[in-house]
C-alpha cells in the first residue's frame, strides 16, 4: 500500500500542473502563428509567447528549488535524468506521480506507469496483449 503524498510532494505536483498550462498555451500560440501569414497580430502573439515563457521559467525555478532542497527528490531526479530523453520536468512529474520509483521492481514500475502489457487469454485462446 502506498503512503499518502507528503506536503512537499503535493507542492511539487501543484508546481508541475502550474507549468503545464502555460506550456500548452504557448504551444497553441506558436502553432496558430505558423498557420497565418505575417500580420499585425504577430507582435501581439510574440508578446503572449514571451509572457508564457516567463511564467514557465518562474515555475521551473520553483520546481528546481524544491527538488534541490529535498534529498529524496534530488536523488530520484538525478537517477531519472540519467536516462536518455528524461529532462528536469519529466523527472519532477515522475517524482510526484510515481513516488514508488526506486522502491519497486521494473515490472511494478511499468504497471504503475501504465506501460505494462496484460494478457487477454482465456482457456486455450491467446488474445492480444494490451496496456
Amino acid at each position: 500500500m502506498t503512503e499518502p503524498l507528503g506536503e512537499e510532494q503535493l507542492q511539487l505536483a501543484d508546481l508541475c500542473r502550474a507549468r503545464a498550462k502555460p506550456a500548452t498555451d504557448k504551444a497553441a500560440y506558436v502553432n496558430a502563428n505558423r498557420e497565418y501569414e505575417a500580420s499585425e497580430a504577430d507582435a501581439v502573439t510574440a508578446q503572449m509567447i514571451k509572457q508564457f515563457e516567463q511564467q514557465i521559467a518562474r515555475v521551473e525555478d520553483a520546481i528546481r528549488t524544491l527538488i534541490a532542497n529535498n534529498p529524496e527528490f534530488a536523488r530520484g531526479a538525478r537517477i531519472l535524468q540519467s536516462i536518455r530523453g528524461f529532462g528536469e520536468f519529466t523527472a519532477a512529474v515522475l517524482c510526484t506521480e510515481i513516488p514508488e520509483l526506486g522502491t519497486v521492481d521494473r515490472r511494478a514500475a511499468a504497471a504503475l506507469a501504465g506501460l505494462a502489457l496484460y494478457p487477454n487469454d482465456s482457456g486455450n485462446r491467446t488474445g492480444q496483449r494490451y496496456i
